[in-house]
C-alpha cells in the first residue's frame, strides 16, 4: 500500500507527537514513566484526539493495572492499519514497561467493544468491525 505525501507527513507527526508525549519527560528520569504521565501524556495530546480519535484514557479503577483507551472509531478507521497497530504496538510496549504485568485495552468509546487484541507476545492485531 503506498501512502500520499499527505499522509506520510500526517503518520511522521502523529508518532513524532506520541512518542515525545510518552517518552520525552522520562528521559530524565532513567526511562521510567509513572502511569499517570503515560495517561495524562495520552489524555492531553492534541495530535491523538484529532488524527486517531482518542477519546479518554485512564486506569481502570478495579485493575490498575490495566489502562483502557477509548477511541472515536470512525476516526480510527481513517488511519492506515499499519499506523493503528504501531501506534497500539508503542501503547503497549510502553504501559508493560512501565507497569508491572500492564494490560492495555483500546476500545470503541461508543460501544465498549475492544478495537485491538495483543497476542501472548504483545503483537497487536486490529479487531474486524462487528
Amino acid at each position: 500500500m503506498s501512502l500520499s505525501p499527505a499522509e506520510r507527513r500526517r503518520c511522521a507527526a502523529l508518532g513524532a507527537a506520541l512518542l515525545l508525549s510518552l517518552l520525552g519527560p522520562a528521559l530524565a528520569r532513567a526511562h521510567w514513566i509513572k502511569p499517570e504521565e503515560i495517561i495524562a501524556g495520552i489524555k492531553q495530546d492534541d495530535n491523538l484526539r484529532r488524527n486517531l480519535g482518542v477519546v479518554d484514557a485512564r486506569a481502570d479503577p478495579r485493575m490498575p493495572r490495566m489502562l483502557v483507551i477509548e477511541i472515536r472509531r470512525d476516526a480510527w478507521d481513517e488511519v492506515a492499519a499499519d499506523k493503528r497497530l504501531g501506534v497500539a504496538g508503542l501503547w503497549y510496549e510502553t504501559w508493560r514497561h512501565n507497569v508491572d504485568q500492564g494490560i492495555v485495552a483500546i476500545v470503541d468509546a461508543k460501544t465498549g467493544q475492544s478495537l485491538v487484541h495483543f497476542d501472548p507476545a504483545g503483537r497487536p492485531q486490529l479487531v474486524d468491525e462487528p
